[in-house]
């Protein structure tokens, strides 16, 4: 295992391969991350396991990951900020969160110690970006293998569920915006109703008298500046070839 993990030890200093790496480590890079989605689930697969974890490794990436990340209220992380993009750009988180998701599959010690850190919330925000080097999908797939610790998928459950409600009180808000904007509101019942003033305002509407136009409704009274026109209906038609003959008298 030792000879194994020294061939890989180069390219595991994530920001020293951000800042410059070529072909080859990239390479190497993406052959860890097979590596450790192929580790069999047993206990000789979870000594490996063991061995990666005692070097450090998944200490050094979630410290990558806590040290990049946007610092952002726990509230839904804006999609479009330039700090994020400039995260999920990153060329080593993609494969950070590919060998995280191996060695997390059926390994409680990798499970809890990613746990620990604090870096679920991280992850989360994550998975609901859309980007080129799917970050996104990569850590849904992160999040679905830490869900086989049934402590660890307490922390996510409450971590979604709280963007899910999250969601919803601004989704409810904008709706009362736009209602407000249309003279309305929701009531106790949640039935979308007219404001009062609306409703005032209705019932002090007089009833014209006298000439209305037929379109508003509306005439002397309420616009009196203004003139009434006419509306006609007019159609082009053809007149009657014989009207222009004279009348044979018998």
């Amino acid at each position: 295992m030792e000879i194994l993990l020294d061939h890989f030890k180069p390219v595991l200093d994530f920001n020293k391969y951000d800042f410059e790496h070529n072909s080859d480590e990239q390479q190497k890079l993406e052959m860890f991350c097979v590596l450790t989605n192929g580790i069999e689930k047993n206990a000789i697969g979870n000594s490996l396991k063991d061995y990666i974890i005692s070097l450090d490794i998944v200490k050094n990436s979630l410290e990558y990951i806590t040290m990049h990340a946007p610092c952002v209220k726990p509230t839904l992380l804006r999609t479009n900020s330039d700090e994020l993009k400039d995260f999920i750009s990153k060329p080593a988180l993609k494969y950070i969160l590919r060998f995280l998701t191996g060695l997390a599959h059926s390994h409680e010690k990798t499970q809890v110690a990613i746990a620990a850190a604090e870096t679920i919330p991280i992850i989360h925000r994550l998975e609901q970006v859309s980007s080129d080097e799917h970050v996104g999908s990569l850590a849904e797939n992160l999040l679905e293998a830490l869900c086989t610790n049934p402590d660890v998928a307490k922390q996510i459950d409450a971590v979604r569920d709280f963007t899910r409600s999250e969601k919803k009180r601004l989704a409810m808000a904008m709706r009362e915006k736009q209602l407000g904007q249309l003279g309305m509101r929701t009531n106790d019942k949640g039935q979308v109703t007219a404001k009062s003033t609306i409703l005032q305002q209705i019932e002090e509407l007089g009833e014209e008298s006298g000439l209305v136009c037929c379109i508003c409704r509306e005439g002397y009274k309420y616009q009196p500046t203004k003139v009434l026109g006419i509306y006609t209906f007019t159609k082009r038609c053809n007149v009657d070839d014989f009207e222009d003959k004279t009348e044979e008298v018998p």
